[in-house]
């Protein structure tokens, strides 16, 4: 079923917004992700919605809407912005057109694949009022405030910290969904964000395939008393989990952070969250930042380990992490009861059906440590934004300037180009990996490069 997110603001001065998080295109192949990241768009939503609350006064509700005729409805005479992944791109421009016909006050759109074709977006469809790169949330509230919509112009928002406390009082986190995570199966879990900026594209640069526009400047990180708030109100609402979305946390707080976040918690200051975490192994052999993240709640840690090729590992990963911290945080997880979402790639440059076969092998001597209870194992996608997209512009320069190009265009291209296996044999290859998992691990909804999904 498709499904709409719509927020509806209302104030009695500046006039109502709305805010829609569309579906995913109908004809779009899932992608490598597990569903519950599915909700990060409705956060973002969430996040400009706290914002106009305290800055503005607003007030709003949630709704789930299954037609477009529904969500039309609701965009005449009103403020409408619409956050746009690249799986849902196509019905994000199609809305914006229907609220260009229906009488709309303004169009505002952004999100994450909007941060990576601002430009090209803007030139092909002058009836967007504002397109916004990074976080929207001061560029959205300048402009409902002042009242002036303008004509089709870019605003670079950036990046910060700010914490919807207040919209997470209200009751629009009642109709959150539970989470298809195998841990935390029947639980309502919230992906929340302690911190901005990635410590690996501020240090070196970020993943081959890394597709986020990182504008933040420096790591930052909200304070202890922020996260402490946010965790009981969280619990009010029934909340049983955390995902911690911000990229490659722990490395956006200190040590200290951390030992004081733990302090409140076992002083009872607010109860013990079950914690999903994304991580680098690099940060994580501080056996110190280990006891904290175990007593913290942490349950789940998300790392990437890539290829079980030593060669193409160091060439591709930009200095990530070896596969000597990789063993140290896999004999960490088995000791302490930490499950690892652990996630491949195939297709990263020079692949070859040996190196896919040290993957594989690779794979199967971690899933004999029994720590792995979700698992990836992904085609690379070089997507908009990437360092793997850009090399693909060398040879398709008219790419460079589209607003959007078709997945399976990309990666055949990408496969025929940059690695010594064809697209078919890498589809074939993933198949035959996830097909010999034991029963007991579960894959999330992946791109499985025929437009088939694997639900969790």
């Amino acid at each position: 079923m498709n499904i709409y997110w719509v927020l509806v603001g209302l104030h009695e001065f500046l006039g109502k917004v709305v805010f829609v998080f569309p579906p995913q295109d109908s004809n779009f192949p899932a992608l490598g992700t597990r569903k519950g990241r599915n909700f990060k768009g409705n956060l973002g939503l969430l996040r400009i919605a706290g914002y106009l609350v305290e800055k503005l006064g607003y007030s709003f509700s949630m709704a789930r809407l299954t037609t477009k005729e529904d969500v039309a409805k609701l965009l005449r005479n009103a403020h409408v912005g619409i956050s746009s992944g690249y799986d849902n791109y196509h019905n994000s421009i199609e809305l914006s057109e229907l609220a260009r016909d229906t009488g709309a006050r303004s169009i505002i759109l952004g999100g994450s694949y909007i941060s990576t074709r601002a430009r090209q977006i803007a030139r092909k469809y002058p009836h967007i009022n504002l397109v916004t790169i990074g976080q929207g949330e001061k560029a959205v509230c300048e402009m409902i405030k002042s009242q002036d919509c303008g004509k089709n112009h870019i605003v670079a928002s950036g990046k910060d910290s700010y914490t919807p406390l207040r919209c997470l009082s209200t009751p629009l986190y009642e109709k959150w969904p539970i989470d298809h995570a195998p841990l935390f199966r029947g639980r309502k879990t919230a992906l929340v964000y302690w911190g901005d900026g990635c410590g690996q594209a501020l240090s070196v640069k970020p993943c081959l395939f890394c597709s986020i526009c990182h504008q933040a400047p420096r790591l930052n990180c909200k304070t202890v008393k922020q996260v402490v708030e946010e965790m009981k109100l969280l619990e009010n609402l029934g909340f049983g989990a955390v995902e911690v979305g911000s990229d490659d946390f722990p490395s956006t707080v200190s040590i200290k952070w951390l030992r004081e976040l733990v302090s409140l918690i076992e002083n009872g200051s607010c109860l013990k969250l079950d914690v999903y975490i994304h991580s680098r192994a690099r940060p994580l052999k501080n056996t110190e930042k280990i006891d904290l993240l175990i007593r913290m709640g942490v349950k789940v840690i998300q790392t990437g380990f890539e290829t079980g090729n030593t060669e193409i590992k160091s060439r591709s990963m930009n200095n990530k992490s070896t596969m000597d911290e990789e063993d140290a945080l896999v004999d960490l997880c088995a000791k302490n009861g930490i499950y690892l979402h652990p996630s491949f790639t195939i297709g990263l440059p020079g692949e070859t059906l040996s190196s896919l076969k040290q993957t594989t092998d690779r794979i199967q001597t971690i899933l004999g440590r029994g720590v792995i209870n979700t698992f990836q194992f992904d085609l690379l996608m070089p997507l908009p934004g990437s360092e793997s997209f850009d090399l693909l512009c060398k040879n398709h320069s008219n790419w460079a300037e589209q607003d959007f190009v078709p997945l399976d265009e990309l990666s055949k291209a990408w496969f025929a180009e940059f690695t010594n296996i064809s697209f078919e044999n890498a589809v074939e290859v993933r198949q035959r990996m996830i097909d010999c998992l034991p029963p007991e691990v579960f894959v999330g909804s992946f791109w499985t490069g025929d437009g088939k999904t694997n639900d969790v």
